[in-house]
């Protein structure tokens, strides 16, 4: 069934695609629902993210935008929707980022806030369960959230506060083993003093826990005039993009932090091609090129077993030809092994140019991975490490 005006629904599946990733959107449109959306798109949009968990709730005006941080369902006087991921900048900045599915343009576009009240109708929707965390309330939460951004894991904290009902109290500890082992993380307490901080490198970024109670993420150690510095991103602390970081001495970190850390160690399988580079990084491209390595296994099956013919050959000589002087038998042993000796050599070469066929292909592949996380790296990264 055709639908006359997909834009809300577009746009409800884009928030989808960020906060409900498990989520089919596409099973959900039903015929009916599809129908219902012709005749009541605001009622159907409403049910679909209340069937979800959203807490939607529909609004008139632009007051509510001034303390709702979250993203909203806004429709234009064309009955076109559009979604605001920061709905905040809507009541507050100068210009406001916009999701229109009907515009042609991939992701998130900058427009004038005058542009858009032009256009504006007054009606949108709020999610309330996507309202913006207080980091200073879920320091333990927001912590860990950055440490497995850190490790390429993807994870969105509201979308985690409503899998495992975290209310606005600060997590517990239980509660944040268990959340890191479903994200195939290993987490372990332990007490590191100052000293053995500075040759914690390979351990760090991890979770350092505050003598109020309250956490931090220590990201790693620095120098500054000789003396030694830990780095931390603190969710109680407010900062910008520019200014993320707090740097503490000896005396400040010993004063603030009990020394307490929770570390955080990513479990990759061995087929995972996000795992830190060792000899397991192979184990997926011998997987992926699987046929070709069980060739050359038969074909060394093969010469193994050819490589017996040879002494085979000389000992039927000796018992049975020389003994009894038969030479059409010498003759078609000969022929035999002049056959065994030919298939030995076009099976050797067969092996040897598939073996450096495989090889080559892994080595492309590697050298391939190794230049795109090279150049996945920030800017800093080349003026602090020399990469050749």
């Amino acid at each position: 069934m055709s639908i006359d005006n997909p834009s809300g629904l577009q746009c409800l599946k884009a928030i989808f695609s960020q906060v409900r990733r498990g989520v089919n959107f596409t099973a959900l449109l039903t015929k009916k629902i599809q129908e219902d959306y012709n005749t009541a798109p605001e009622s159907v949009l409403l049910k679909l993210s209340a069937d979800q968990g959203l807490r939607p709730e529909q609004t008139e005006g632009l007051e509510i935008f001034s303390g709702y941080g979250g993203p909203a369902l806004v429709q234009l006087k064309n009955n076109n929707w559009v979604v605001l991921p920061q709905s905040k900048q809507f009541a507050e900045a100068e210009f406001v980022a916009v999701f229109d599915p009907l515009s042609g343009k991939e992701g998130v576009i900058s427009v004038a806030r005058a542009q858009l009240l032009e256009q504006f109708s007054g009606k949108a929707i709020i999610f309330h369960n996507l309202a913006q965390v207080d980091s200073k309330k879920q320091t333990r939460l927001t912590s860990f959230i950055a440490i497995a951004q850190h490790h390429n894991t993807r994870i969105d904290i509201r979308e985690i506060m409503h899998e495992y009902a975290v209310g606005e109290e600060e997590v517990k500890e239980r509660h944040l083993r268990h959340i890191a082992a479903d994200y195939k993380f290993k987490s372990k307490e332990v007490k590191l003093s100052w000293k053995k901080l500075e040759k914690a490198g390979t351990v760090l970024p991890c979770i350092a826990i505050k003598r109020s109670g309250k956490y931090a993420v220590l990201c790693g150690m620095r120098t500054n005039d000789d003396k030694l510095e830990a780095v931390l991103m603190d969710p109680e602390k407010d900062h910008t993009a520019d200014n993320r970081f707090i740097f503490l001495s000896e005396e400040q970190y010993k004063e603030e932090f009990t020394g307490k850390l929770i570390l955080l160690k990513k479990i990759f399988s061995l087929t995972d091609e996000e795992q830190p580079f060792s000899l397991r990084w192979f184990i997926p491209e011998f997987i992926k090129n699987k046929g070709i390595f069980g060739k050359i296994a038969l074909m060394v099956l093969m010469l193994t077993i050819f490589s017996l013919i040879i002494p085979l050959f000389f000992q039927i000589v000796v018992d049975k030809v020389l003994v009894n002087q038969a030479y059409n038998t010498l003759n078609v042993l000969g022929i035999g092994i002049l056959i065994a000796v030919l298939f030995n050599t076009v099976v050797s070469f067969a092996r040897s140019y598939m073996l450096l066929f495989a090889a080559n292909k892994i080595d492309i592949s590697t050298a391939t991975k190794t230049f795109a996380r090279l150049m996945k790296q920030p800017v800093d990264f080349f003026d602090n490490v020399p990469s050749g």
